[in-house]
């Protein structure tokens, strides 16, 4: 096996690589090929003054029978045997190394799910391949190639180190990273950035040959064994977003859960994930324009500047001294759901059913309610001005037609729908409705199992500075929707 190195030379947009030396005269090589994370090489040789002027830093080594793997020396160590004489140790990392020269900045929210493998190579182009002084000169992205990187998804990074964000992603889904070097003409060579999937050759699977290591088979040279159990986890308490007793959370096990000595928890912070399905059909946004002349120009042009995800549907210009939505919001009506997959009680119709009939006739529904500051018991039966299982119903109830909603029912099997009070002062969640549902039945409650669609929001047309006003209240609101509120 032969040594390649080549010399690198970064130009403005490209590179210049030339072949400077073969070598086969080193006394050992390490080439480790890492799935989830940069492979590593190291190599031992003489320190002749040829071999000190080849082996540089910054140079690049390759073997002549392995072209998908490079590496990039990063260190040359001079080492003085009395036996062996002097020699070098030379080492670095595979080229997917120089990635980690760069974070990813500036936030990059992908809110319309999308694979993988268009994630990664969007926030490598971005961060790594444009012109300026950010561009790696040479590197290109490269194909990609297995089923794991065609899985979609949402997401939302910023700030993170690009190589340690995409090994990240590699473990998640199963796949791998590399960036190979490709001589593209006599003189020019680029860099590529490929995403594969390897292939699962274990004993555990029927799809594919296997490859087994055994002593029987004479191709372990030695091997060791050894137990272990002082860091197995087994159990995950995972906890998301949010504050207080309102931040996501759930637990994770693989298959029966543990209990007693056979139980090793875990804590997962998971806080710096985005919502992955956070979605509304009713949204406002308050701007001050200079000219309201041209009503569809208008909705036009805040359309091209928004995500994917994110639509204005209705423009209302207000008078002069109209109070902001938030001021003016009132209530909000929403439909609760219940993700896919999910064990949970409310899965049985007929019982969702009688435990929504039951809220509903409570005289007094009280909640514990945190906040950054305390906590306290609440009635919160006033709150909830309607509560049901049947859209028509609801609907007959609110006197609004919703029609259909971006709600993936695929995904989501509608449990109730509610209208809520909502605004600065006499906000109420849906959260805290679902909790006490779940508390009314004896039931555990999980924020998990649920995913919470808001579809309309409402002023009060009764609504004064200083007053509140609910339906149990003796001046009752006046609920119009936001788009339809006319200050008074």
């Amino acid at each position: 096996m032969q040594l390649e190195i080549y010399s690198l030379i970064a130009l403005k947009d490209q590179i210049s690589v030339s072949l400077e030396a073969i070598c086969d005269s080193y006394s050992s090589l390490l080439w480790d090929i890492e799935y989830y994370a940069c492979g590593v090489f190291e190599v031992y040789i003489a320190a002749s003054p040829k071999n000190i002027e080849i082996f540089r830093t910054g140079r690049i080594v390759g073997r002549d029978d392995d072209k998908e793997h490079y590496g990039l020396i990063e260190s040359v160590q001079l080492e003085t045997d009395a036996e062996d004489g002097d020699y070098l140790i030379v080492s670095g990392r595979f080229l997917m190394c120089l990635l980690e020269r760069r974070i990813i900045y500036p936030t990059f929210n992908f809110t319309k799910k999308v694979s993988y493998a268009q994630i990664v190579n969007n926030v490598v182009q971005y961060n790594a391949c444009r012109t300026g002084a950010r561009k790696i000169p040479g590197l290109s992205i490269g194909d990609s190639s297995g089923s794991c990187w065609n899985q979609n998804t949402k997401l939302q990074i910023s700030y993170d180190n690009l190589m340690k964000w995409i090994y990240t992603i590699c473990e998640k889904i199963g796949g791998t990273a590399n960036i190979r070097l490709v001589k593209t003409t006599d003189e020019q060579y680029e860099m590529l950035l490929e995403l594969s999937e390897g292939t699962d050759r274990s004993i555990l699977q029927e799809d594919n040959p296997h490859i087994v290591f055994s002593d029987g088979y004479n191709n372990l040279l030695s091997f060791s064994y050894a137990a272990d159990s002082s860091v197995q986890k087994n159990f995950a308490y995972v906890f998301g977003c949010g504050e207080g007793n309102t931040r996501k959370r759930t637990t994770y096990c693989n298959g029966t859960e543990p209990t007693y000595l056979d139980r090793y928890e875990v804590y997962v912070d998971k806080r710096d994930l985005s919502q992955d399905d956070d979605v509304s059909d009713a949204e406002y946004l308050d701007i001050v324009l200079d000219d309201t002349q041209d009503v569809q120009g208008i909705v036009e042009q805040i359309n091209e500047a928004m995500n994917d995800e994110i639509c204005v549907k209705e423009f209302t210009v207000l008078k002069e001294e109209a109070k902001t939505s938030m001021a003016v919001l009132a209530a909000c009506d929403y439909v609760v759901a219940l993700k896919k997959g999910k064990d949970n009680f409310l899965q049985d119709k007929e019982c969702c059913k009688k435990a929504v009939e039951n809220l509903a006739k409570k005289d007094k529904i009280e909640i514990v309610k945190k906040t950054k500051r305390s906590e306290k018991l609440v009635d919160i039966r006033n709150n909830i001005y309607c509560i049901k299982t049947d859209p028509k119903e609801f609907e007959a109830f609110t006197k609004v037609s919703y029609g259909k909603s971006k709600l993936d029912t695929e995904e989501y099997d509608p449990l109730f729908y509610c209208e809520l009070t909502a605004g600065s002062i006499v906000n109420i969640k849906p959260e805290l409705v679902l909790e006490a549902l779940c508390h009314e039945e004896g039931q555990e409650f999980n924020v998990l199992d649920y995913q919470i669609h808001r579809i309309e929001m409402y002023a009060d047309q009764n609504g004064k500075k200083g007053e509140i006003h609910t339906f149990a209240t003796e001046v009752k609101c006046d609920l119009v929707p936001l788009s339809e509120y006319e200050a008074k």
